[in-house]
């Protein structure tokens, strides 16, 4: 049976003679303790000669029972409470129990938290996303803290009509100075999005203040059992025919940054779809090999290869690989510039050749349909030479020592396409 006991501790004397009185939790032979906001001179305390003539203090009784009984009676009722659940904890696990905050959770005060420790481990991308969430709830919420248990379905519900509607909201210049701008609904997808991101910031403040296992569930909700997540939309599909391709490929651009997007684009079609996350990942130098092996960023860690592929390097990828590899990280700090230098830059080119909502990915939808229409390769072939996570097959695979070459005759089909539209 665990037991709570006011001490002090002999030699914890501070150098103005007082000590901090604890809370010691005793359990199964082995002490843990709590510090108190009191601290004690030897006028509170009884002393006796110990076996090696030292002297030993302990708080008086009249002091206990007046400014310690009721701390002690709260803490035994609570470990009364954990019934069996005691057996199976050790006594640090009783004082986390019993030292649990009971306050409010701010879901906001957590929101910046969590996003600083995934940020220092290189999850920026997914902060910056879960972020635009978490903003677009403020916006609608106010700035105020959000308690954890106001975190309703019916909030849930609410703000969902407010992100599909036209409304004006406010932001933060960097000087400080305050500014409103205009902001329409937004579309059914990128509804889901935001909804999905806070379900994963409030999941994991569950995470971070329950612990189920020592029965102290401080966030006791769940507002998404009861508010049904729509599923996404089927998007408008993204692939170009082939002269829209060779226009891209061939248009004559001046600025650096719609050069940089035209150029970049096209290494993504020729290397099988490549991200250009990947690019700033791994094109960091010279590549003397034919082949360009890499971790893809966005599934390496749903695999167990970690999402491993090897693509071939053709002739018309090598020109632009030797011209940037090394060159993008010189001139952006991180593949988020690199991003919005291509978005400008896909967007410029959309204009000129009347491509509507012209972006990076259309280059890799492009590869894809071309694989799968025009040479007739297999879903499942065409979702390896994109380095999909395939579910259906991850089994299988285990079993499979890989051959690259089917990845290499797809991508040399596809690429035959474009380089057969030339006159």
């Amino acid at each position: 049976m665990a037991t709570v006991s006011a001490v002090i501790l002999n030699h914890h004397q501070k150098q103005d003679g007082t000590w901090n009185v604890k809370v010691r939790v005793s359990h199964n032979s082995k002490s843990a303790y709590i510090d108190t906001t009191h601290f004690v001179s030897t006028s509170h305390l009884t002393a006796k000669k110990g076996k090696d003539k030292t002297t030993i203090y302990k708080l008086k009784q009249a002091w206990l029972d007046k400014y310690m009984a009721d701390t002690l009676t709260r803490y035994r009722d609570k470990i009364t409470e954990l019934g069996e659940r005691l057996y199976y904890m050790d006594c640090h696990a009783i004082k986390e129990y019993l030292t649990a905050k009971e306050g409010v959770i701010d879901l906001f005060e957590f929101a910046d938290e969590f996003f600083e420790r995934e940020t220092k481990k290189g999850r920026i991308t997914s902060v910056i996303t879960m972020r635009s969430s978490i903003l677009s709830l403020r916006d609608y919420w106010g700035e105020r803290p959000l308690p954890t248990d106001m975190f309703t379905s019916k909030l849930l519900q609410n703000f969902e009509m407010h992100l599909r509607s036209n409304r004006t909201v406010e932001r933060t210049k960097r000087n400080g100075g305050k500014y409103t701008r205009e902001v329409a609904g937004l579309s059914h997808n990128t509804i889901v999005n935001r909804m999905s991101n806070l379900r994963t910031v409030f999941n994991a403040a569950k995470s971070f203040y329950n612990d189920e296992d020592s029965g102290i569930i401080r966030i006791k909700n769940n507002p998404f059992s009861k508010y049904k997540m729509n599923e996404i939309k089927a998007t408008r599909k993204r692939n170009l025919d082939p002269e829209q391709l060779k226009a891209i490929r061939d248009i004559e651009v001046y600025d650096i940054r719609t050069v940089i997007a035209r150029d970049l684009f096209m290494l993504s079609f020729y290397m099988c779809g490549m991200n250009a996350k990947d690019m700033y990942e791994y094109l960091k130098g010279p590549i003397s090999s034919d082949r360009l092996e890499y971790n893809r960023s966005k599934t390496k860690g749903k695999r167990k290869d970690d999402a491993f592929i090897s693509i071939f390097i053709p002739q018309q990828a090598r020109k632009i690989i030797d011209k940037y590899s090394g060159l993008i990280q010189e001139r952006y700090a991180n593949n988020l510039i690199l991003n919005r230098t291509i978005g400008y830059g896909m967007r410029k080119i959309g204009e000129i050749l009347k491509i509507e909502r012209m972006t990076f990915y259309h280059a890799r939808h492009t590869f894809a349909s071309w694989a799968r229409n025009h040479c007739g390769y297999s879903v499942s072939d065409v979702a390896e030479a994109l380095n999909h996570t395939d579910l259906q097959h991850r089994i299988t695979k285990d079993y499979i020592d890989y051959d690259w070459s089917l990845i290499d005759r797809i991508q040399s089909d596809v690429i035959a396409i474009l380089e057969k539209e030339q006159p």
